[in-house]
């Protein structure tokens, strides 16, 4: 036996019992009289988490990491392709129980937190839960994007200004700025997107084809054109959705 097999039998031994996390959470399931149904998604390359498994209905869902240097349960809580709130705990049963409430019903995460004072709200929780995730998005990237990713700054201020884009909601992935037509993930790539190539300069892309360069009210109006016919309010879901 290894040393890292002797800390795991150590730390888990109610898993080692039952083969996996993915039956042991079965059966912690079954205790609560859930229908809820287990999946296991272990890795075997993964280096800080032991195990993985997922909980699943309908639009939400929940992911379940045990932790390889000390017994703890850490999972999420996501409703329609947003990650609201996450949890950690020692025991089996009490995060059973959370995901039981969450995945199994309609609760807010505030009603979740009341049952379960472990669970933690993502700073946007209340907004994607009230419909506001959009406009709020547009606050914090007005608020802290500029500091952050400079270059970005003169586009940002332009595209916030016009409504077309204003409805949509906005991510970056690395230096890129893009646009979803749904607030949750995956998004839709079917808008422009734009990275900065100097101090307001910009390229526009649709996917891989460059739809031109310039400054920043040159790379707006060339975003606006791109954008898919009929293109309006970014909608609560995913791009599987749309």
């Amino acid at each position: 036996m290894t040393k890292d097999e002797g800390s795991f039998e150590r730390l888990y031994p109610d898993i080692i019992r039952a083969g996996a996390l993915k039956v042991a959470l079965q059966a912690a399931l079954r205790d609560l009289g859930s229908a809820l149904t287990v999946v296991d998604l272990t890795d075997s390359g993964q280096r800080n988490f032991v195990a993985y498994a997922r909980v699943e209905q309908g639009a939400r869902f929940s992911q379940i990491y045990m932790a390889a240097k000390e017994r703890l349960f850490l999972f999420d809580f996501w409703d329609r392709g947003v990650m609201l709130a996450n949890a950690r705990s020692a025991e089996l049963a009490a995060t059973a129980s959370a995901i039981h409430d969450w995945v199994s019903s309609t609760r807010r995460v505030a009603e979740l937190r009341a049952r379960h004072p472990f669970v933690v709200a993502e700073p946007d929780a209340e907004d994607h839960e009230q419909g506001k995730a959009v406009e709020a998005r547009w606050r914090e990237y007005l608020a802290n994007l500029p500091a952050q990713m400079p270059d970005l700054g003169p586009f940002l201020l332009a595209a916030a200004a016009r409504k077309e884009l204003r409805q949509l909601f906005p991510f970056t992935s690395h230096t890129t700025f893009c646009l979803s037509r749904c607030t949750g993930y995956p998004y839709t790539h079917d808008t422009p997107s734009v990275s900065p190539r100097g101090h307001d300069d910009y390229e526009v892309r649709l996917g891989r084809r460059l739809l031109g360069r310039g400054n920043a009210q040159i790379a707006v109006e060339l975003v606006i054109q791109g954008l898919p016919q009929g293109c309006g309010p970014a909608v609560v879901g995913t791009a599987e959705d749309l």
